[in-house]
């Protein structure tokens, strides 16, 4: 899946393919692992200028709403997680097209 900031498109984010595992929990998200670093791309003019991947996954809020039903983290030094990316309705409207949960 690859989410963008708005219709200028100006920052990106690609969660690669693949089955997300629990890692743990907070009071409010669940943290799924993703077996290959997350993408991040920065563009200008339709081009990128700047491109980060790092280890991390997705974050989903445990009583999701539109504005906030999730999030990409980073690992911040291995000792705690750094949400990167919210998402809201725009995701929520593709579970059962391009993502599933199995709990």
């Amino acid at each position: 899946m690859v989410f963008y900031d708005g219709q200028a498109k100006t920052r990106g984010i690609r969660f690669p393919p693949g089955i997300y595992s629990l890692e743990a929990e907070d009071d409010a998200y669940w943290y799924f692992r993703s077996t290959m670093p997350l993408e991040l791309r920065v563009f200008r003019d339709g081009k990128v200028v700047d491109s980060h991947a790092g280890e991390g996954g997705l974050m989903l809020r445990k009583a999701p709403i539109a504005a906030t039903a999730g999030g990409a983290y980073l690992d911040n030094d291995g000792t705690s997680k750094l949400m990167v990316w919210k998402l809201g309705g725009e995701f929520l409207q593709q579970q059962g097209r391009y993502w599933s949960r199995s709990f």
